[in-house]
């Protein structure tokens, strides 16, 4: 409290009423999975043995080194003994202008020989950088520039980002895995910047969209499911085996592939069939060229795209659906429509190819066995309420707990689903149809107020995708008629 000791008028900042809540960011992809950078040093044998490069035995000794180190999973001495070969090779550079005419020629033959051994300790060295590392991308240029381009030996994850900025994503967490095995993408929890895997994703609280591109193991798909069950503020994409096409293949009460992925509440969805689309390679056979092929990929990066997609231009209330894939050029198979109503109950999304109107996705579900839960825009949005009142009702807590209090919380958070409401992510006519928020008396006890807690209640309507259109179409005839 100031202390006022000269006449006079004084104006005071005070705080008064609610404080406003933002909603937050619901388009941040986690993506898990192995990418094409090779994991293995060469070894210091396979340098040539030219006794006229003075520095050929420091570079050999480093070598030695960095094997030492990536054996012993040293990895940041490993990135600082590659870094030193660089400087050693611009010495032997130098050494190498000092020789006579001879001599100079086989030296920068081997010369050749060295960079591209030492370009290889430097892809290696940039592979355990990122190892299990969540790394911010913000554009296909951004991966590649970390993570490289397509290869046959890790054929999912960069055509999958891809696709993900191709349909409209705008920023993801990459965490690239030594392999594509289930052990590997699935990580383990050694705590606090110790993580692997899928769990290295527990620590970017950002993330609301994960998935493992092309990754279809039972067990991968259920630590992709539990993940978000846990962290309950994402929601996983699942990929279908690019060979499972026939319908019962998905639904068959006991072996079928949705009773694989069931999520109780809705915190994953399951899409179909793989595509045909374009993608980036390096062709080290034509002198490193950048080359494009075609092959057919997954589609959750598609999907995650179209989320951010769908998300910006309308809202996280609209269902990703009905919306063109971006870059598909043909499905591995073509659904009908008798095909999908036996898919669409499992809550198993198809994308499908339309007549002048190009390759939708034509689903919305999530795959739920609760009902409640089962539109992937429902869950989605409930995700992002719960979340966004949390971070905005954080200076509540320690607050004095009585009924001041209890009238700025219920202020704040009705304010911030009015809004909602007027975009149109509430069911109602009005606000007191939409939702309802509740904090007094009767939301807790004497006993909770005197334990610390302050019990807010709050109901919500969503709106639901209107999945099945139906127009009555009747004759009627005028008696003149």
């Amino acid at each position: 409290m100031a202390t006022y000791q000269t006449p006079g008028v004084y104006i005071e900042e005070v705080e008064l009423g609610a404080k406003p809540i933002a909603g937050v960011g619901t388009s941040v992809a986690g993506f898990v999975g192995a990418v094409g950078l090779s994991n293995v040093l060469p070894n210091k044998t396979e340098l040539p043995t030219n006794g006229d490069i003075v520095k050929l035995a420091d570079l050999k000794s480093k070598f030695d080194q960095a094997l030492t180190a990536q054996t012993a999973k040293k990895y940041n001495e490993l990135i600082e003994r590659v870094n030193e070969m660089d400087e050693i090779v611009l010495a032997i550079e130098s050494d190498i202008k000092s020789l006579d005419e001879t001599k100079k020629a086989k030296a920068l033959k081997d010369l050749l020989t060295i960079k591209e051994q030492v370009k290889i300790s430097k892809e290696v060295a940039q592979f355990f950088k990122y190892l299990h590392k969540p790394t911010l991308v913000t554009s296909w240029g951004d991966f590649t520039s970390k993570f490289g381009y397509y290869t046959k030996s890790a054929p999912y994850l960069a055509p999958a980002a891809f696709s993900f900025f191709l349909n409209g994503g705008t920023t993801a967490f990459i965490v690239i895995t030594k392999d594509n095995k289930d052990a590997s993408i699935k990580g383990t929890d050694g705590g606090p910047g110790a993580r692997t895997g899928l769990e290295a994703l527990t620590d970017i609280d950002e993330v609301t969209i994960v998935m493992a591109p092309g990754i279809t193991a039972p067990a991968v798909l259920s630590a992709l499911i539990a993940h978000c069950e846990r962290m309950k503020d994402r929601i996983a994409i699942l990929d279908a085996p690019e060979e499972t096409t026939s319908p019962t293949a998905f639904t068959d009460a006991s072996t079928g592939y949705a009773q694989k992925t069931i999520s109780a509440d809705g915190y994953a969805a399951l899409y179909t069939p793989w595509y045909k689309s374009a993608v980036e390679y390096i062709d080290s056979a034509d002198n490193n060229k950048l080359k494009s092929q075609q092959i057919f990929i997954p589609p959750s990066g598609a999907m995650a795209g179209i989320f951010s997609r769908s998300d910006s231009q309308r809202g996280v209330y609209k269902a990703p659906a009905n919306e063109q894939v971006r870059g598909a050029l043909e499905l591995k198979v073509n659904y009908n429509k008798a095909e999908q109503a036996l898919l669409n109950p499992e809550g198993i999304n198809c994308i499908r190819a339309f007549p002048g109107r190009g390759i939708l996705v034509w689903g919305a579900r999530t795959t739920a066995s609760n009902a409640l839960w089962k539109y992937v825009n429902v869950r989605r949005l409930f995700m992002f309420l719960e979340e966004s009142i949390d971070e905005g009702t954080q200076w509540v807590v320690f607050e004095p707990n009585d009924e001041k209090l209890w009238a700025r919380v219920k202020q704040s958070i009705s304010n911030f689903l009015t809004t909602q409401w007027r975009e149109g992510a509430l069911m109602g006519s009005t606000p007191d149809e939409a939702f309802f928020v509740k904090c007094d008396r009767e939301t807790m006890t004497d006993a909770q107020i005197n334990s610390g807690q302050l019990i807010c209640e709050i109901g919500v309507c969503p709106v639901k995708p209107a999945e099945f259109v139906i127009f009555r179409i009747a004759q009627q005839c005028t008696a003149s008629a």
